[in-house]
């Protein structure tokens, strides 16, 4: 994936489990953006550091993409599964 990916790709967790992304500050602007809009870490960051924690309370399938690098599939999802 190099500089253009979530690392995982993917995580399954417990409910009630928060997930928390952290930017490493390569590869420019990113952002963490629900396909469904049901959360967003706001704007593009592009600081190595940067922290966006969100807590997953309900089963099913959470997919998020980096919306500036959605066209070279820089996507992910939480499984979050009883």
């Amino acid at each position: 994936m190099g500089a253009v990916g979530f690392a995982p790709a993917a995580v399954t967790v417990s409910p009630g489990t928060t997930v928390t992304w952290v930017w490493t500050g390569k590869g420019g602007g990113r952002n963490v953006v629900a396909e469904d809009g049901s959360f967003s870490n706001g704007s593009l960051v592009d600081s190595g550091g940067y922290r966006f924690e969100i807590r997953f309370a309900e089963h099913g399938i959470d997919r998020y993409v980096c919306e500036p690098h959605r066209a070279m599939s820089m996507r992910g999802a939480v499984v979050v599964q009883v």
